[in-house]
């Protein structure tokens, strides 16, 4: 055995949200699965979660196309993402996880880019993702 039973469930469950994140591939402003997945597992955490409108400047917003957002939002419902979640998202996807670990003391903030390219996978044979059933963004 190469790590303890806890380590190896963690890689795991690593491993198996590394393979979902890169199937669901979302272009920007349209994150709403993977938003969704990312808050689900942090849910039960000790961290405290902001969603939605809150973590934005509207009137500072580019890029945003309000008619691919909610074809986005309704795929999202369609693939199991719950409207409850969706109704605090609003049209707004992405989160902030906050943890408190002492009341002093140096504060990290992490960011990470959750939206895909979009583009044509491609499906011939020779391609790895392909062969194994992998589409990756």
């Amino acid at each position: 055995m190469l790590f303890h039973p806890m380590q190896e469930e963690r890689l795991q469950r690593m491993r198996a949200d590394r393979r979902f994140l890169h199937r669901v591939p979302e272009q920007g402003w349209c994150e709403f699965q993977t938003t969704y997945h990312i808050f689900h597992t942090l849910e039960n955490s000790s961290a405290r979660l902001f969603l939605g409108p809150m973590l934005f400047d509207k009137d500072s917003l580019l890029g945003r196309d309000p008619a691919v957002v909610q074809k986005a939002r309704q795929r999202a419902l369609q693939r199991g993402v719950p409207a409850h979640f969706l109704r605090l998202c609003g049209h707004y996807p992405g989160l902030i996880a906050q943890w408190k670990f002492s009341s002093d003391g140096p504060v990290s903030a992490f960011r990470f880019d959750m939206d895909a390219l979009v583009m044509a996978e491609s499906h011939e044979g020779k391609h790895r993702a392909s062969r194994v059933g992998d589409v990756y963004c």
